[in-house]
């Protein structure tokens, strides 16, 4: 609400005084300048500077972390075949395309019995659509004769209540 005034310095200072301020902040920087030379922070990656490889060497690689596998370190060569440049591994199946090595008989049977399996259901659905259609046809044609009685009754029904032959004007 009510607003506080602000005292402000008006002192005058001397030019004595502003000379020593000055002096005291130019060394001030002069000294920092000096500390951020002492304690440097270099990043390798950014640096052309041959110290920092000395201050900072790189690790050596040593036989024994060569052979600790990583994540990131996988083998070019796996159990199941050679791997792509992409990552993924390609190789062959276990068996072939004559079958089970150890069992062919075996292999035959199953194949057999997936084939004969397919052939039935393909029969199954054959028969299941043919169903389908005779019942809609069979539909249909009960609608028509169900519409053809109708029509017989109607045009019986016209004639029993019509007047007689006799008494029907006929133009």
């Amino acid at each position: 609400m009510f607003k506080k005034k602000k005292k402000s310095d008006k002192t005058i200072k001397s030019f004595d005084d502003w000379a020593k301020q000055a002096k005291q902040y130019l060394d001030d920087l002069e000294a920092e300048a000096n500390e951020q030379s002492k304690d440097k922070k270099v990043y390798r990656k950014f640096s052309n500077n041959k110290e920092v490889s000395e201050l900072f060497p790189r690790e050596s690689k040593n036989k024994s972390k060569k052979n600790k596998k990583s994540s990131n370190n996988i083998d070019k060569k796996t159990h199941e075949g050679n791997e792509s440049i992409r990552g993924s591994i390609r190789g062959s199946t276990m068996m072939g395309a004559q079958g089970d090595p150890v069992n062919p008989d075996l292999r035959r049977r199953l194949a057999e019995k997936k084939a004969k399996d397919r052939q039935k259901e393909r029969e199954e659905a054959y028969t299941r659509k043919k169903e389908a259609y005779a019942l809609k046809k069979s539909k249909a044609n009960h609608n028509a004769l169900k519409k053809k009685k109708e029509l017989k009754k109607a045009i019986l029904y016209a004639e029993i209540l019509s007047p007689p032959l006799s008494k029907r004007k006929n133009r």
